[in-house]
Order: C-alpha cells, then sequence, then structure tokens
C-alpha cells in the first residue's frame, strides 16, 4: 500500500509505455511486473526496443533532453516522471537488462496513513 496522487503515477506509467512504443521497431513487447522490496513498491517495466545509448542515459531525464526529431517531441516526458517520482520521495532509474531494450525501474516507499 502505498499513499500517492494516482493520476499522477498513472501520468509516469503511460508516459514511460508511451517511450517504449516509440523506441520499438519490428518486435514488440513491453513487460511491467510489480513487487513489494523492503519497503519499497517497486515497478519495473522493460521492452524490447533499441535499448538507450550509454552517452544518453545520463542525459534522459534532463529538461527538453530528446532524441527525437525537431517536432515530434519536447524532451520534457521523462524530466516530468522524474520530477513527479521525486515528489512521492521515490526513485526512477533505468537498468540495462538485455543486448536490446531498456528496463525503468521505479521505486515507491510504502507508506500507510498513520505515517504521513
Amino acid at each position: 500500500m502505498i499513499l500517492c496522487d494516482p493520476e499522477k503515477i498513472e501520468q509516469v506509467i503511460i508516459n514511460v509505455i508511451n517511450n517504449s512504443i516509440e523506441a520499438m521497431k519490428d518486435k514488440k513487447e513491453i513487460t511491467v511486473l510489480t513487487q513489494a522490496l523492503g519497503n519499497n513498491i517497486v515497478i519495473e517495466i522493460s521492452d524490447s526496443g533499441v535499448g538507450i545509448p550509454d552517452e544518453y542515459i545520463s542525459k534522459a531525464f534532463d529538461p527538453f533532453f530528446t532524441t527525437k526529431k525537431i517536432g515530434q517531441g519536447s524532451g520534457l516526458g521523462l524530466s516530468i516522471c522524474f520530477s513527479i517520482i521525486e515528489q512521492h520521495d521515490g526513485s526512477i532509474n533505468f537498468s540495462r537488462h538485455d543486448i536490446k531494450g531498456t528496463k525503468i525501474i521505479i521505486k515507491l516507499p510504502i507508506r500507510r496513513k498513520e505515517q504521513t
């Protein structure tokens, strides 16, 4: 159980999944796993896309950073996701999981009403 703004968390998940869809060419496969791990709820979103080049990983959550052509994206999507997860005292990171594809790991702290 987590206390959160469900619409904002939904926005994060939809944005990450949309980015995954855009990154995939042929075989389109997205996996979403959730689990309670320690004091966190962990959401893992993996795709079979082209992956993120090493030189972009450190910039991916920066405002206005995009690899898309002009007019196809603002570069704000992942930055907004980062901000939303940070507002919930969580974390969002990339993890390489294969030669191809990307995995995003979102961790949100488990909080009960008496802890707020």
